[in-house]
């Protein structure tokens, strides 16, 4: 009878404790599925989501100010000015080599990450499948590399250094230093349109280890063309600064169309439909008049090809007007 007594109350509690569990359940399973995705060896180009119009009119109407000239007030590392979009300038680290300023790789031992390991901590303000997601990308990284993402204070038992990548949200702005700077505390902001995809994080994180923009290499005019006329311009603002070439350090590697660090066909344009980078090479055409043995396929089908038909072909080049910055 004692034993009835017990189990009654126990008895009203199951059903509870059933619809409890089976509600937890069901809203794991979206962020499970979101996980097992995240952490899957994919091609990092396309999760970058290149075909959005990710740099509107409006967008950048709204924080141009603001991305331009951060508070220094508000932040614990002086920021100067965003270049190419996303990469956070610190003026005592902005060198000359030569005359020759290095960009799209750190040139500097100085900037590398020593023994490979980034410290890091995320903001409180990110909830758990934003973690989740930065930490997956993090994991991605640390299978194709030899480089080890640890959270600090743990990381204080691995490393020898004061420097530690504070990830933090912040607004509508996604950006990181390049490379380690040497600074203490340096950030990475991830806005919440950043955090849709594992590639836009990993873009960020891929700056903070030392890699800048593929398509600023002094060689890429070989492999794309900038269409400056489609390039957002205002009163107060000129993205077309976002496209400079600088001298880089490209480690002999060639021109990689499919980088989680190029742009996409229409980023920083005045209009959605409007391309502002086109890749130079032609395949499509080669590939049928080789198909469909065309006679003089490289004439029809290799742009670089100076002949067609025993007469020369006038090669046409829109250059970009050469402009003096103060």
């Amino acid at each position: 009878m004692t034993l009835f007594c017990c189990l009654r109350p126990l008895s009203r509690l199951l059903p509870l404790a059933f619809y409890l569990l089976s509600a937890r359940t069901s809203a794991e399973r979206p962020l499970k599925a979101r996980r097992q995705t995240a952490t899957h060896p994919v091609d990092w180009r396309r999760l970058i989501a290149d075909d959005s119009f990710k740099y509107s009119v409006r967008h950048f109407k709204q924080t141009q100010p603001e991305t331009s000239h951060p508070s220094r007030e508000n932040t614990p590392v002086h920021r100067d000015v965003l270049l190419e979009g996303d990469i956070i300038q610190y003026v005592p680290v902005y060198t000359h080599h030569h005359g020759q300023r290095f960009f799209n790789a750190v040139p500097h031992e100085t900037q590398i990450w020593p023994r490979g390991i980034i410290p890091y901590t995320i903001d409180s303000y990110f909830d758990w499948p934003e973690r989740e997601l930065i930490q997956s990308a993090m994991s991605d990284i640390e299978q194709r590399t030899c480089v080890r993402f640890i959270e600090y204070p743990t990381s204080s038992r691995y490393v020898y250094h004061k420097d530690v990548v504070r990830i933090v949200k912040e607004g509508r702005v996604c950006s990181s230093f390049v490379g380690r700077m040497d600074i203490g505390e340096q950030e990475l902001t991830l806005a919440s349109g950043c955090l849709k995809l594992m590639g836009e994080v990993q873009h960020e994180l891929l700056h903070a280890l030392g890699l800048y923009h593929e398509q600023s290499r002094m060689d890429r005019d070989e492999y794309v063309h900038i269409i400056w006329d489609n390039i957002l311009r205002g009163h107060d603002y000129d993205m077309s600064s976002q496209f400079e070439k600088y001298e880089s350090k490209t480690f002999g590697l060639p021109y990689d169309y499919e980088s989680i660090m190029h742009y996409g066909h229409n980023y920083f344009s005045r209009a959605a439909h409007l391309p502002t980078i086109v890749p130079r090479k032609r395949r499509n055409a080669r590939k049928i008049n080789l198909l469909y043995k065309c006679p003089d396929h490289r004439a029809s089908g290799d742009p670089n090809n100076k002949e067609t038909n025993g007469r020369k072909r006038t090669r046409t080049t829109t250059r970009r007007p050469h402009v003096t910055r103060p």
